[in-house]
């Protein structure tokens, strides 16, 4: 199983780093492949939990900081 998390502003003017949650750490699929495009992250479940999903937020909000943006709530 695996999950995606999409994030965008209102108008879809900015679009977020894309929260990829597969079940394993190291999955066979990716073997070849060297780097993703993505934040990847694993959970035996492949759910998104609220420690992943506030890592994906805080990394992003730090991210946003730097260009003088902020994650709305934080």
């Amino acid at each position: 199983s695996l999950k995606v998390l999409v994030g965008v502003n209102f108008d879809s003017s900015e679009k977020l780093p894309l929260l990829m949650i597969h079940k394993s750490a190291k999955s066979s699929c990716f073997k070849s492949v060297k780097s993703l495009p993505v934040q990847y992250e694993a959970n035996k479940k492949a759910w998104i939990t609220s420690s992943l999903f506030k890592n994906w937020v805080v990394t992003l909000d730090k991210k946003l900081y730097r260009s003088n943006s902020t994650v709305i709530g934080l």
